[in-house]
């Protein structure tokens, strides 16, 4: 006795429809689209970092150049991300380097507030000259290369 079996061809329509390789369809995912658009502009950002890095720009100043930008992509993350807690990590994140988290804030008042002002102001200047000094010394340096 014969059986009759009936198989189905891939790319047709219908109930299971597979592509060519036989794999189930994947559904359209517009969070899919919308990271293959930060990732273009992403990727247009590569030439004007290798110029950056060519003129020898330091990490800070390349990081101040595109921070403007990068906080930007995690806002957009965090306003559409389709996972919640994802959505609440980069809302979190963005919170906390604006406004620093509760325990930078505490610990900083306290620090500072049973300084006296001469001893705050002495603290302050010797700061500030260290920071002078790395600067010619740095200064120094890029123009010995």
């Amino acid at each position: 006795m014969a059986v009759n079996v009936r198989h189905k061809t891939p790319g047709k329509s219908g109930r299971g429809c597979k592509n060519k390789r036989g794999t189930p369809k994947a559904k359209a995912d517009p969070h899919h689209a919308a990271q293959l658009d930060l990732l273009a502009e992403v990727l247009d950002m590569i030439p004007g970092l290798r110029r950056d890095i060519t003129k020898k720009l330091s990490a800070e100043e390349i990081r101040t150049k595109y921070n403007s930008l990068l906080t930007a992509i995690d806002v957009h993350t965090g306003l559409t991300h389709p996972d919640a807690r994802v959505r609440h990590a980069v809302t979190k994140d963005i919170n906390d380097r604006v406004e620093g988290t509760a325990v930078q804030r505490s610990k900083t008042e306290h620090k500072f507030e049973d300084m006296e002002r001469e001893e705050l102001e002495a603290m302050v200047l010797t700061r500030l000259t260290k920071l002078q000094n790395d600067e010619k010394e740095d200064h120094t340096k890029k123009t010995k290369h």
